[in-house]
């Protein structure tokens, strides 16, 4: 245990560079180090057991189990930052993503007015991975036919889940029509205009969700909307006639079209990777299996008033309706994994068309932003080229000419920095003018650069501590699991060796302690036909959820044996 203490000291020291600036992150860890410090026992009952501290005490572990000590790694620390980002961001977001407000918040009467955030410039958003990547497949029209279903559909995988949005004029329950009329009614409208997938649409969602944000009181409640909202958010400008404002009609219609795109919007969702099979498994026959998949509408819609053309009987959208988010939006927007962010008002502002990439970059930035605040890492270049890099998040069309696509992504950058939607940007390396236009310069000099974007000063300052988060009433939320022992050995290992060792714990503890495979299937919360098929070796593939939650389970059950 003295050597535990000791690494818990010298990953302190040598993370102290790095996170001290950011509070809320060292002052739990430097809690956690004292009570394990004053009582060896508190490793796995400290009211601040920190998953995140703990990776970084393995991630050191490992550096001196290969030969490198503490002090040529406090001495080359800045090398080692990002090796350190990527080993811990993971478990720093997931830790800290719902205490940071409340935390922030406290005292808030001492705070100094000259840090507050001027709210007429921003909206408050939500800032998850399955948010941002649902909202960037709208913004680009990603939705792809499947070769089976003929039905377009888009995949939204993250860390955290799998899904994959489907358009569909599909009535369930969620669409509160009245009569077949309406329901025929609803089809044909939905058949015509949910191809309008575009950076207006992706506005609309934005329009819809942060104002359910600030309204709804309770995850059921709807909230009224119209397309109005979205042209008043949108900025959308107004004709004059005889001294009188109108919106154009072309652009009321663009966006009660949009509004009925996005109710065309399902979720199919599969998240265990479940395998449901029909017949007994004595049956002599052929095994009868099925995938289970959830399907759930993206927004659930009430007393919907719909726009038909007075000659043709065309019908042009939603003008109004009673709207709120289905129970896979909802899981995001309003709980314990509600994550939100401060959403310039431009990038609803800036038109759709003209300006697209201005408001694809305004909205990677700030899902970036509120990540790497948490990290310290706010300077950390973004990559120009590749897959996830500037070019590829604006989606700026690859056939236009090098110079082009350089003179479009600097422009966007430049009026960004102009409307102080950004506080600064500049290369990551001075920039070689003399690399530009040689041979393929552009593939193999201009893509491989860095560019710093900051934001705005008094934003960041104040981010944390102006956005609180709604907070379902249920029983407190357990601390993360920490999966700390004596002496703190993680290794590498590959999927085929996790699965082999969690394999061996089950068989374990159902054979030894008598323990059925229904009642292992309960306390790892997953499905005992789940399970089942994983110890014999018929599931292809677990989901991300579905390994961490047996390998959970496994690390408990390696911790209860050496107490």
């Amino acid at each position: 245990m003295d050597n535990l203490i000791q690494m818990f000291r010298d990953a302190l020291l040598i993370s102290e560079p790095i996170y001290k600036t950011n509070e809320l992150v060292w002052e739990k860890w430097n809690a956690y180090f004292k009570d394990v410090e004053n009582n060896n026992n508190k490793v796995l009952t400290s009211p601040h057991a920190s998953s995140s501290f703990t990776a970084l005490v393995s991630w050191l572990e490992k550096k001196q189990e290969s030969g490198i000590t503490l002090v040529q790694i406090y001495a080359k620390i800045d090398s080692y930052k990002e090796e350190i980002y990527k080993e811990i961001e993971g478990f720093i977001e997931k830790e800290f993503q719902d205490v940071a407000p409340s935390k922030i918040l406290e005292n808030d009467q001492n705070i100094d007015k000259t840090n507050v955030v001027n709210h007429e410039d921003y909206y408050e958003v939500n800032n998850s991975a399955v948010y941002y990547k649902l909202r960037d497949g709208i913004a680009k029209n990603q939705f792809e036919e499947d070769e089976l279903s003929k039905v377009l559909q888009y995949p939204i995988d993250t860390k955290s889940s799998n899904g994959v949005a489907q358009l569909s004029s599909h009535k369930d329950e969620d669409l509160r029509l009245t009569n077949i009329e309406e329901a025929a009614r609803w089809n044909t409208l939905v058949d015509d205009v949910m191809s309008n997938m575009d950076d207006l649409t992706a506005d609309c969602l934005d329009a819809i969700t942060i104002q359910w944000i600030n309204e709804a009181k309770s995850p059921d409640e709807f909230i009224d909307f119209s397309y109005e909202q979205v042209l008043e958010m949108c900025n959308i400008p107004k004709t004059v006639v005889k001294n009188r404002e109108y919106y154009r009609a072309e652009d009321k219609i663009k966006i009660a079209k949009r509004i009925a795109a996005l109710a065309s919007i399902f979720i199919y969702l599969n998240d265990d990777n479940e395998v449901v099979v029909l017949n007994d498994r004595e049956d002599d026959g052929e095994r009868l299996e099925l995938k289970r998949e959830v399907v759930k509408r993206l927004f659930v819609l009430d007393s919907v008033v719909l726009w038909r053309h007075s000659v043709t009987n065309e019908y042009m959208g939603i003008e109004s309706c009673r709207i709120k988010p289905g129970s896979f939006l909802t899981n995001y927007l309003y709980g314990s994994n509600n994550t939100t962010a401060l959403l310039s008002k431009k990038a609803l502002e800036y038109n759709s068309y003209r300006h697209k990439y201005h408001k694809r970059l305004i909205r990677y930035l700030t899902w970036q932003w509120r990540i790497r605040q948490m990290y310290s890492s706010l300077k950390k270049p973004y990559s120009i080229g590749g897959d996830k890099g500037l070019l590829a998040v604006m989606d700026i069309p690859k056939d236009w000419k090098p110079n082009r696509i350089r003179e479009q992504l600097e422009n966007v950058l430049m009026d960004l920095e102009n409307e102080k939607v950004i506080s600064h940007w500049e290369y990551s390396d001075p920039l070689d003018e003399q690399q530009i236009g040689k041979r393929n310069w552009f593939k193999n000099y201009y893509t491989n650069l860095g560019i710093t974007i900051l934001p705005p000063e008094e934003m960041l300052q104040s981010m944390d501590r102006v956005i609180g988060k709604k907070s379902i009433e249920e029983p407190q939320e357990q601390l993360p699991e920490v999966t700390v022992v004596k002496e703190i050995k993680k290794t590498v290992e590959s999927v085929e060796q996790i699965e082999k060792k969690i394999r061996d714990q089950i068989l374990k503890v159902h054979n030894e302690k008598k323990v059925s495979i229904r009642e292992i299937a309960d306390e790892i919360s997953i499905s005992p036909s789940t399970l089942s098929r994983f110890c014999n070796y018929k599931t292809k593939r677990l989901s991300k959820k579905a390994l961490e939650k047996l390998t959970k389970w496994c690390e408990r059950q390696e911790i209860l044996e050496k107490m």
